[in-house]
């Protein structure tokens, strides 16, 4: 696929490819988009003396949804959506897949539901919302997550009743959402680790960035796997060939073992300094006989209370337990 351009003095066509996905069905496909901008130019007009963009302008934007079969066959093709000289319209910016291959897309402002193969609109949202994107939840669900009244929210979508569900509230700094496996409803991951989110909004670290020696700042992507590891796709650069350096990273649960254990240096901060985090990494992967183990707080504050990280670690003080357990 390639993006593609055609340009003449009255009208401006332009196409690109927003979203690669592939469906339940394990189908490759596209979300495409094309634009065009033509303009009301006088019968006169001289394109070596004037200029075009002075003129009245319409524009419009299609988006595509196509699938194709292993040999690049297409197997659905339909537009889904069109805006025009600014009316509201319901522009691809997100995209998502239940369990049964309805299709939800969606923007910031409202999302629709479809049926697999597009043939018939399921639902659509009635009241703008301040959408921050779809989640694919642990049952095969659809939600969407938005800025609420007290920080970030996911509501299910329901296309059968034509209804969003109860709201389910997130932590503070929950926003990058991965899908969630078994009793976590979706995973998100944050500066401290790997966290995941209940259905009643209760969060649990599942994997600590430090402990597992990565360094944050290098993800750019995480898949969750059924057997409840991660695969982690690392991007740093590799100053020695001066290029970047993609990595995939498997991180898997592993039993504790006594005889391999250091002594553990337990420190509690809010919000790691970068220069801190890299001289902490450093220490791990190269001390055999202490290890540090880093805890922000921050990431217990919510919405609603962004001292929340602070007060559990002035009462972990207070209870004695600076040297164990934090």
């Amino acid at each position: 696929f390639e993006n593609n351009s055609v340009y003449d003095v009255a009208k401006e066509v332009y196409g690109g490819i927003s979203y690669l996905f592939v469906t339940v069905e394990g189908n490759p496909g596209v979300l495409r988009y094309e634009n065009i901008t033509t303009i009301d130019l006088p019968e006169d007009f001289d394109p070596s003396k004037d200029n075009k963009w002075q003129y009245d302008q319409h524009y419009t934007s299609t988006y595509y949804f196509e699938t194709f079969d292993s040999t690049g066959k297409t197997l659905v093709s339909k537009e889904i959506s069109k805006i025009t000289d600014g009316e509201e319209g319901m522009s691809a910016d997100y995209l998502s897949f239940d369990s049964k291959g309805n299709v939800y897309v969606g923007n910031w402002r409202s999302f629709e539901v479809y049926s697999p193969d597009l043939s018939e609109k399921l639902f659509a949202s009635k009241e703008e919302m301040n959408i921050d994107g779809f989640v694919k939840l642990s049952d095969g669900s659809v939600g969407i997550s938005l800025w609420g009244e007290s920080g970030m929210e996911i509501k299910r979508i329901d296309p059968i009743k034509k209804e969003l569900g109860e709201k389910i509230s997130a932590p503070q700094n929950a926003y990058n959402f991965i899908e969630g496996k078994g009793e976590y409803i979706l995973f998100y991951y944050s500066a401290g680790g790997i966290m995941g989110l209940k259905e009643d909004g209760t969060a649990e670290e599942i994997v600590n960035w430090l402990d597992s020696d990565i360094e944050n700042s290098n993800i750019n992507g995480i898949i969750p796997m059924e057997d409840g590891n991660f695969v982690v796709i690392s991007v740093s650069y590799d100053e020695a060939a001066g290029k970047d350096k993609s990595e995939l990273v498997k991180l898997t649960k592993t039993k504790y073992d006594p005889t391999n254990e250091r002594k553990i240096i337990n420190i509690a901060c809010m919000y790691l300094d970068y220069d801190v985090r890299q001289k902490v990494l450093d220490f791990n992967k190269t001390n055999t006989e202490y290890r540090i183990r880093m805890t922000d707080y921050s990431q217990y504050n919510t919405g609603d209370d962004n001292s929340v990280g602070r007060t559990n670690v002035n009462m972990g003080v207070v209870a004695g337990l600076t040297s164990e357990g934090m």
